[in-house]
């Protein structure tokens, strides 16, 4: 005789186990942990350019502005951020998920 032969014979205990199986799936559910505000970490672009020997108003002009550009042209930005120091700039962009 095989399970499927019983349960039909045997109405009462598959029942019983299938409430069962339903309350302990809902009381599982509820237990889990949900955070109205979860930390989120977003995806981060981040860019090195180099011009060695250039002042940093040469920077700003020749390289940061065109890099700058054409980041935000990118779908989704957030926020972006730009730091130059001499010879080289820094731009991180942060993007929506």
């Amino acid at each position: 005789m095989n399970f499927a032969t019983w349960s039909i014979h045997h109405r009462i205990p598959v029942v019983v186990l299938f409430i069962f199986l339903s309350f302990a799936g809902f009381w599982g559910f509820h237990q889990l942990p949900v955070a109205n505000m979860p930390d989120l970490d977003l995806p981060t672009i981040n860019v090195t350019l180099s011009l060695p020997g250039a002042a940093p108003a040469q920077l700003e002009a020749d390289v940061a502005r065109k890099a700058e550009d054409a980041l935000a042209t990118l779908q989704g930005i957030k926020h972006q951020s730009t730091q130059i120091v001499d010879g080289q700039v820094h731009i991180q962009v942060k993007l929506f998920i």
